[in-house]
């Protein structure tokens, strides 16, 4: 199966791949605001796959740096929101936190699988563990906002 960039979806539920020229729920409606609640989602999601296989790694599993990497470089082709209404700040701020946490957190494992690989070192574990940990918490905040704005 073949990986593919979608480059631009029209607002669907694929991810942008281009991010400067996208605005926060761009203040079109009620069905963009929840296509952006969707990178909200995929972030989580990319950032709970990064958890997921650090356990199985330190667990004596198997795992690749090529699926480590793969939801890595995922983390940065999410969108950090510009111009954001301010009923929406909250639930931006903790998005955003988190995409950046989920990075900065992982960083020295992704240098260790683009330098060629080599052994996880328990500190790198726990770091990028608790930021994982600490990301979720803060995804599942901003869905938590962003759903009661949505409610009727």
């Amino acid at each position: 199966l073949a990986f593919q960039f979608i480059m631009n979806t029209d607002n669907g539920t694929f991810r942008h791949r281009r991010m400067s020229t996208h605005n926060f729920l761009h203040l079109a409606g009620r069905q963009t605001v929840t296509c952006h609640v969707d990178h909200i989602i995929g972030a989580r999601r990319d950032v709970e796959q990064i958890g997921g296989l650090l356990d199985r790694l330190t667990s004596g599993e198997e795992g690749s740096c090529e699926e480590f990497e793969r939801h890595y470089q995922q983390l940065h082709t999410h969108p950090p929101y510009h111009s954001v209404p301010e009923a929406w700040m909250g639930a931006y701020n903790e998005y955003n936190w988190a995409v950046q946490n989920g990075i900065d957190t992982s960083q020295s494992i992704y240098s260790l699988c683009t330098g060629g690989g080599g052994s996880l070192t328990y500190l790198n574990y726990s770091v990028a563990r608790q930021g994982v940990n600490d990301s979720v918490s803060h995804f599942i905040a901003a869905l938590e906002m962003a759903n009661a704005l949505l409610e009727p």
